[in-house]
């Protein structure tokens, strides 16, 4: 593919592999910036055997004396190499992508992505700055409405005895001269899961290193976003440093659901990276947003809000069974009253298609669904992609191995000649029919 074009703005499709005129240093110098970016790691920070090694892909081998192709990985955002700056395009179709990305947001506070957007306009990486304005506003209203407290496990030596003795620890003080009692009890503290994520957003906003092309506005706007996220941490000074797992413990339900947009955006904002080179004979920077999270979790959310009241379907949370060979945790467990009945996944891909014009579901996506089938103790099991051709998947709702009684329904997004609510309302109507079958 050959770089694509609009009234010269230059832009690229996430995940596709198109054609830059770039020379070797540059080149080097993506490849670089790429693999500095790519995470590949698990929520417990463990190094994901499959995952990415880079978010920028380029090929052919340096040196090759070959014009360069590069793919960006899973990301959106801007490449800008000199004076060229590259939009990075979603994968999926932009009003499809807009309704996932921003749809657990209050829609008159909603920021439609652009192609301008995207670019940056008079700043790189505009999409964070107004998704930082947002988040600001939203945690102020968290402060204002009071600081969320839980529960939490303390260890501590206290001149006192509080919750479970740690005896001991609390013998060898005393033979010491020490008269320090070891104790094990739940603090009511600030210091929980969903505070310290939004912490950790407010502090990536105080550093964060994007550049701006110079414009006394922006730099104006800029420098005050900072001293408001600076205002804004001052509040959060009980809550502790962000934890890997904070992302994935974090919950928002009737108690704190004034936490619903900081949340959203404080992910968001999380998520979205930055870096710049000069080692080539160009200056180099790259502000890419990772879209598989927000879009599988937009849809998730899409599909609690709007299931029917006959069935439940909230977040899945089952554990593998051990050996397994599959990593990961399912998107979706869906109920029948308190009964689990069917568990499910969410892949932000486009189905491909095989050699009998159908559509056909990844093995290792199919695989893994059967894991969660198994870990949940379930027989049906549910995989939900993209689609923008409109063609029927293969062998679908049935079982994929001989002599199995789990069956599994693929069940296409589409993108094709179709509104977004419209794509959702037949989501959930295949979802339903599935569960409904015997």
């Amino acid at each position: 593919m050959t770089i694509m074009s609009e009234s010269e703005n230059l832009f690229l499709i996430e995940n596709n592999k198109t054609e830059i005129e770039i020379n070797e240093e540059d080149a080097r110098t993506l490849g670089k910036l790429g693999e500095e970016l790519a995470s590949g790691r698990d929520r417990f920070g463990n190094l994901e055997e499959d995952s990415e090694s880079t978010l920028i892909k380029v090929s052919p081998p340096l040196g090759s004396g070959k014009p360069y192709k590069i793919s960006v990985m899973n990301s959106i955002g801007s490449i800008k190499i000199g004076e060229k700056t590259y939009d990075v395009r979603p994968k999926i179709d932009k009003d499809h992508f807009n309704f996932l990305f921003f749809n657990n947001e209050d829609p008159n506070k909603k920021i439609r992505l652009s192609e301008q957007l995207i670019e940056g306009g008079e700043v790189e990486g505009s999409l964070f700055w107004q998704m930082v304005e947002s988040f600001l506003k939203n945690t102020e209203i968290v402060i204002n409405k009071g600081i969320q407290k839980g529960y939490k496990l303390v260890e501590d030596e206290l001149p006192y005895v509080s919750g479970r003795l740690d005896v001991l620890t609390t013998t060898k003080n005393l033979l010491v001269g020490k008269l320090k009692i070891k104790s094990e009890f739940e603090e009511f503290t600030p210091d929980i899961s969903i505070n310290r994520l939004i912490k950790e957003a407010v502090k990536k906003i105080i550093t964060n290193e994007l550049k701006t092309k110079y414009n006394p506005q922006v730099e104006s706007f800029i420098n005050e976003k900072r001293k408001q996220a600076r205002y804004i941490l001052s509040n959060f000074h009980e809550v502790g440093d962000y934890l890997v797992q904070d992302k994935y413990l974090s919950n928002v339900d009737r108690n704190n659901a004034y936490y619903k947009e900081a949340y959203s955006l404080g992910l968001k904002i999380l998520e979205y990276e930055y870096l710049s080179s000069a080692e080539g004979d160009s200056e180099v920077s790259v502000s890419l947003f990772r879209t598989p999270d927000v879009v599988e979790n937009g849809l998730r959310l899409a599909l609690n809000q709007k299931m029917t009241s006959s069935f439940r379907c909230q977040r899945g949370g089952d554990t593998l069974p051990a050996g397994a060979g599959i990593t990961g945790k399912p998107d979706l467990a869906f109920y029948f009253e308190k009964e689990k009945i069917a568990t499910g996944d969410i892949k932000y891909k486009l189905f491909s298609e095989n050699n009998n014009n159908q559509l056909e579901p990844n093995r290792h996506d199919i695989n893994q669904i059967y894991s969660f089938m198994d870990g949940a103790g379930v027989n049906k099991g549910i995989l939900i992609g993209f689609d923008n051709t409109g063609k029927e998947l293969k062998d679908n709702g049935e079982n994929y191995y001989e002599g199995s009684d789990k069956i599994i329904k693929s069940i296409p997004w589409r993108l094709k000649n179709i509104t977004p609510e419209e794509s959702l309302k037949n989501v959930i109507k295949e979802i339903t029919n599935f569960l409904e079958e015997d």
